[in-house]
C-alpha cells in the first residue's frame, strides 16, 4: 500500500500533465481544423472570384469585339455616305437616263412622256443589235484622230435617232425602251444593258470602262464563233460554246485577273450550260456569259477600289479623312504608286484637288476618281486588245425589221387618222398629201412582205417627216387666220 501510495503520488501529476497536454493538442487540432476549413473557404472564394473575373474579362472582350465591329460598320456606313454624297454632287447636274432620252419627246396628260411600247423580245433583239453596232462605231472612233468612244446611253440615243429620223419620234421609242428596261430587269441581257446605260432601277454602278471591256470581249467572242446565231435576230437568243467563251476570256483577262479568277469564271459559266447541247463541248446562252464576265470584272474592280481606299487611309497620318500635300507626297512613295513620274504625280495632285471639295486637301472620293481615271489598277486600264470587226451571217437579220413592224403596228392608226384630218384642211398641200398616202401604201407592202428593210425604213422616215411638215403648215395657217381676226390678241401677247 505504501508502495502504491508512493506510485500514485508520483504518477498522478504525470497523468494530469498528460491530460493537460492532450487537451492542448486537441485544442491545437481543433484550431488547425478551423484554419483548414477557413483556408478551404478562402480557396473556394478565391476560385469563385477567379471565375467571376474570367467571366467579366470574357464579357469585356465580347463587348470590345462588338464595339470594334460597330466601329467598322459605322466607318463603312460613313464611307458609303461620303461616296453617295460625292456621287450625288458629281451627278446632280447631269440629266437622268430618262431625261437624256426624252428631253424633246411629246408629252400627254400629267406631263407624261408619250412612248411607243416595246415588247420584251424586241428589247432583247434591239440590245444585241446595239452591241453589234457599237463594235463598229468604237472601231471607227479608235481610228479617228482624237476620236472618243460614246457611252452606251449616248450611242443608243444616236442609234434611235438614225433609225427614226425625227427627234421627237425617236425619243418616243426611247421612252418605250426605258420602260421596257424597267419592266425587264429579271432578264440578264436587259438588266446588264440597263446597268451599262445607267438606268435608275439598276442598283449596280457600272463604270464606263466596263462598257468598253464588254464590247471588246463580245467582238472577240463573235469573231471566234463567226458571228451571232440566226436565232439572235428572230428570237433574241443565241448560244456559244463554253470552250470559245473561256478561250476569249483567258486571252483578255488572265494576265490581270489570275488563274483563280479564271477558274471561278469558268465555274459560273458552266453552271448555266445548256443540258441539251453536246456534252463533250457544251454550249451556254450568251447572256449568261456576258453577265458572268461583267460580274468578274466588277469583283476585280471593287477589290482594286478597296486597295486604293486602304492606301488612302494608310497615308492619312492624322486621321482627319483628307490628305494634305505632305500626306499625298508620302503616298506617292509607296509601292503601289512609286512608279509614277514626278510630272504625272503633280498633275494627279491637281486633278485630285479639282475632284475634291476640301480646298487644299484631297478627299477619298477625289483620290479614287482620279486613280480610277488614270488606271492605277489593271482592271481600270483601257482594253489593250482592239475590237474585231465581226461577220454577220446572211440569215442573221439585224436590219431592224422587228422594230419597224412593232413601231408601225402601234402608230399606223394614228397616222391614218392624222392624214384624214390633213385632207380636210384648206392649208394642206394636196399634192404633198397624196405623195404621203402613196408612200404609206408602198411602206405597207414592204412591211407585209418583209422585203428590203432599208427601203422600208427610208419610207417610214419620209412619211413621218411629211406628216410633221403638213401638221406645222396647219398650225401656221390657223395662227394666220386667228391673227387676221383678232390681231395681236391671237398670239396672247402681254406687254409689261
Amino acid at each position: 500500500e505504501a508502495a502504491c501510495a508512493t506510485v500514485r503520488t508520483a504518477l498522478f501529476p504525470l497523468i494530469a500533465e498528460a491530460e493537460a497536454a492532450r487537451n492542448v493538442a486537441y485544442a491545437a487540432r481543433d484550431t488547425a481544423y478551423a484554419a483548414r476549413d477557413k483556408c478551404c473557404d478562402d480557396k473556394l472564394d478565391a476560385e469563385a472570384a477567379r471565375d467571376e473575373a474570367i467571366a467579366r474579362m470574357e464579357e469585356a472582350l465580347r463587348l470590345a469585339r462588338e464595339a470594334e465591329l460597330a466601329r467598322a460598320k459605322f466607318e463603312m456606313e460613313m464611307e458609303n455616305a461620303k461616296s453617295a454624297l460625292a456621287k450625288y454632287i458629281r451627278n446632280r447636274d447631269r440629266p437622268s437616263l430618262e431625261g437624256l432620252w426624252t428631253m424633246h419627246a411629246p408629252r400627254g396628260p400629267g406631263n407624261k412622256v408619250i412612248c411607243v411600247p416595246m415588247s420584251k423580245a424586241l428589247t432583247r433583239i434591239t440590245v444585241f443589235n446595239l452591241y453589234l453596232d457599237k463594235i463598229s462605231a468604237d472601231i471607227h472612233d479608235d481610228r479617228d484622230d482624237g476620236g472618243e468612244r460614246q457611252t452606251m446611253a449616248e450611242f443608243t440615243y444616236d442609234f434611235f435617232l438614225f433609225r427614226f429620223g425625227l427627234q421627237e419620234f425617236a425619243e418616243m421609242h426611247l421612252a418605250g425602251l426605258h420602260r421596257a428596261i424597267e419592266e425587264g430587269l429579271d432578264d440578264p441581257r436587259i438588266r446588264l444593258f440597263g446597268a451599262l446605260c445607267g438606268h435608275s432601277k439598276v442598283d449596280d454602278d457600272h463604270p464606263l470602262e466596263l462598257t468598253h471591256f464588254l464590247i471588246m470581249y463580245l467582238s472577240l467572242l463573235m469573231y471566234e464563233s463567226e458571228g451571232p446565231a440566226p436565232t439572235e435576230a428572230s428570237s433574241g437568243h443565241s448560244k456559244v460554246k463554253i470552250s470559245q467563251a473561256m478561250r476569249v476570256a483567258r486571252s483578255v483577262m488572265k494576265d490581270d485577273f489570275g488563274d483563280a479568277a479564271m477558274a471561278d469564271l469558268e465555274v459560273a459559266i458552266e453552271r448555266q450550260h445548256d443540258t441539251s447541247s453536246d456534252k463533250a463541248d457544251p454550249s451556254v446562252d450568251i447572256d449568261y456569259v456576258m453577265a458572268a464576265v461583267a460580274g468578274a470584272w466588277m469583283a476585280r474592280y471593287h477589290a482594286n477600289m478597296a486597295d486604293l481606299r486602304a492606301m488612302f487611309v494608310a497615308a492619312d497620318d492624322n486621321g482627319d479623312g483628307v490628305l494634305s500635300q505632305e500626306e499625298f507626297g508620302a503616298l506617292l512613295k509607296t509601292d503601289g504608286m512609286s512608279w509614277l513620274p514626278a510630272r504625272q504625280a503633280k498633275g494627279m495632285f491637281r486633278e485630285c484637288l479639282q475632284e475634291s471639295a476640301h480646298g487644299s486637301r484631297i478627299s477619298p472620293e477625289g483620290f479614287l476618281e482620279v486613280a480610277y481615271r488614270r488606271g492605277l489598277k489593271p482592271v481600270t486600264r483601257e482594253p489593250r486588245t482592239p475590237h474585231k470587226q465581226i461577220r454577220i451571217g446572211a440569215t442573221a437579220d439585224f436590219k431592224g425589221e422587228s422594230m419597224l413592224a412593232e413601231s408601225w403596228a402601234f402608230n399606223v392608226g394614228e397616222l391614218e387618222g392624222r392624214m384624214q384630218e390633213l385632207g380636210k384642211s384648206d392649208f394642206c398641200l394636196k399634192d404633198d398629201l397624196q405623195d404621203i398616202i402613196t408612200t404609206v401604201t408602198d411602206l405597207k407592202g414592204l412591211i407585209k412582205e418583209r422585203h428590203s428593210p432599208e427601203s422600208a425604213w427610208t419610207l417610214y422616215r419620209r412619211v413621218m417627216l411629211g406628216i410633221k411638215t403638213q401638221s406645222h403648215r396647219l398650225q401656221v395657217g390657223a395662227i394666220e387666220v386667228k391673227a387676221k381676226k383678232d390681231g395681236a390678241a391671237a398670239f396672247n401677247t402681254t406687254f409689261k
